[in-house]
């Protein structure tokens, strides 16, 4: 999915790297603060709309 904000450099780098987390993002060479942020609020928005993922022991 795309990220509203972010530059296709950045969005580019992002595919390529596919890093596994945040901290390594932050490490990718031309990869701003705030293009972090953008991620960040981007994952918390995909995470809030996603369900559900608990089992219940019922």
């Amino acid at each position: 999915t795309e990220v509203s904000g972010l530059s296709n450099e950045i969005c580019q780098k992002l595919t390529d790297t596919r890093p596994a987390n945040i901290a390594r993002a932050g490490r990718i060479q031309g990869v701003t603060p705030s293009a972090l942020s953008l991620l960040l609020v981007h994952l918390r928005r995909q995470s809030n709309s996603a369900p559900d993922r608990a089992v219940s022991n019922g």
